[in-house]
């Protein structure tokens, strides 16, 4: 049996994949390909926390209280075993079982939690294939900085970009972030599809990944969900950053702020679709050369082509 993980990155459509994953389950399954449930409905992320190294945690963590070592070995060995529950059930005809987290990118940054990832999965599958999309990095600073905003950020474009273009980590360098996987998982196959509108096959990224698994699925057999977590435009950018510059998305007492929440709504509602532009030409280049070296070496590596003019979102 066959094992495909997608593992992002994030800013590359995700959600959008995950819920035309779960919108399409039993079509997946007629043909062959069992999109997993045990471990989460549509983004597969408590796998993601159960491979994370126990200095580590993030919000997702703290919401579910695992904050020490003890809860979260408790936790893992769960998340294991409602996994093996759920391979020795597999229905009738499944030969591609579909793990789907763009927090693997994000949140597996050390070879030993990738290794433990494969620990995790090793005895089920006769073969791993890796996908991952990869998108410009100018593109991806901007629509971080939306997330950032969402997310009850204050700080301006410019003051993030100070930031973001200081990191030395593999976010943003794909060549780095890459070989994590390579190293971690041996001789696993890593098909590298570039996150570009004119070069979805199909012309959407759901017929894009369904091709790039498996080129004879029939794509009209498939139904292609809402798009999900549209981006912000210039106006919704510049609403919700005064919106989080007066109000709290929190009470003191810790309660939600209903008032803020309503207005975050609205915004969201009516201001999204649209090229943000945040970035002037000038250092959208000088952000992506930092990074020129790194995608030719994918190219290298992988005998990809990546980020021809034009192609940016």
């Amino acid at each position: 049996m066959k094992l495909i993980i997608h593992i992002g990155t994030e800013k590359t459509a995700s959600t959008s994949l995950q819920y035309f994953f779960n919108a399409n389950r039993q079509v997946l399954t007629k043909h062959g390909v069992y999109f997993c449930s045990s471990l989460g409905k549509r983004n597969h992320r408590k796998l993601v926390a159960a491979c994370m190294d126990h200095s580590k945690t993030d919000l997702w963590i703290k919401e579910r209280n695992l904050g020490n070592s003890k809860k979260r070995t408790k936790f893992a060995n769960r998340v294991k075993m409602h996994f093996a529950e759920e391979m020795s059930q597999l229905p009738d005809g499944v030969e591609t079982v579909l793990i789907s987290s763009e927090q693997f990118h994000s949140r597996l940054t050390m070879e030993s939690e990738i290794v433990f990832l494969r620990e995790f999965l090793e005895g089920y599958f006769d073969s791993i294939e890796i996908v991952v999309f990869l998108r410009r990095q100018s593109s991806v600073l901007q629509s971080k900085y939306t997330t950032y905003l969402q997310a009850g950020g204050r700080k301006s474009f410019r003051q993030y970009f100070q930031v973001e273009k200081d990191l030395n980590n593999s976010y943003y360098n794909y060549a780095k972030f890459l070989s994590l996987w390579r190293l971690g998982f041996g001789g696993a196959d890593i098909k590298i599809r570039e996150f570009s509108r004119s070069r979805f096959y199909g012309g959407h990224v759901c017929y894009d990944f369904l091709n790039s698994i498996d080129a004879t699925l029939p794509l009209s057999d498939f139904t292609l969900p809402e798009e999900q977590n549209r981006s912000l435009n210039r106006v919704g950018v510049s609403l919700l950053r005064l919106l989080n510059s007066f109000l709290s998305a929190k009470n003191v007492d810790g309660s939600e702020n209903i008032k803020y929440s309503s207005i975050k709504l609205w915004i969201l509602e009516r201001c999204r679709g649209g090229r943000l532009g945040l970035l002037t030409e000038s250092n959208a280049r000088k952000f992506d050369q930092c990074f020129e070296s790194s995608n030719r070496e994918v190219e290298k590596q992988f005998g990809v082509r990546l980020f021809d003019a034009g192609n940016g979102f």
